[in-house]
């Protein structure tokens, strides 16, 4: 028997204001992205880490998110494969935001 687990827990900023459309199946989806900067970086570097959110969620990160809010980001990572135009094997990774929450208080 296999044990896996997965999760991810991030605090960063938005790095633009959300993507919100519906599926096909009418599911609602949501994608940005957040700067998180890292730990013992002598240059503050940061990395960009796009997420992805789905139903309610979606949504309530479309309507109360924008460029620059800092958020705390619980969900699983996901590594998408495909192939380019060109044939090249390429993966594009993401965070499944399960929920979130906001890390600062509105003005």
């Amino acid at each position: 028997m296999s044990i896996s687990y997965n999760r991810v827990v991030l605090i960063g900023r938005l790095t633009r204001d959300p993507e919100f459309n519906y599926a096909q199946t009418g599911t609602a989806v949501c994608k940005c992205s957040i700067a998180v900067d890292r730990e013992f970086s002598k240059n503050n570097e940061a990395d960009f880490i796009p997420l992805v959110a789905f139903a309610k969620t979606a949504e309530t990160m479309n309507n109360f998110l924008k460029k620059g809010s800092l958020i705390l980001v619980e969900g699983s990572l996901n590594i998408d494969k495909y192939d380019d135009r060109d044939g090249n094997k390429k993966t594009f990774t993401k965070v499944v935001v399960n929920r979130f929450n906001f890390m600062e208080k509105k003005n």
